[in-house]
């Protein structure tokens, strides 16, 4: 039997269950050019692992101060 594979590509959905956000979040994040997708025919929306690990930012003191949420 052949070792279980990691998968490459996502649909808008796995994409947002990767990210803890909704398909609606994700949709916008594809339409701002935050992360890049890839149509397969006419309807099917692809998303690479590499392309949404790069939308994974993490997060400074700055931010969180330029956000009001820090001290």
């Amino acid at each position: 039997m052949p070792a279980e594979r990691q998968q490459d590509h996502f649909s808008i959905a796995e994409a947002s269950d990767y990210l803890g956000c909704s398909q609606d979040t994700t949709r916008r994040m594809i339409a701002r050019g935050e992360i890049k997708a890839y149509r397969v025919g006419p309807r099917l929306i692809r998303i690479r692992r590499h392309d949404l690990e790069r939308a994974l930012k993490p997060v400074t003191r700055l931010d969180l101060v330029s956000a009001g949420g820090g001290a």
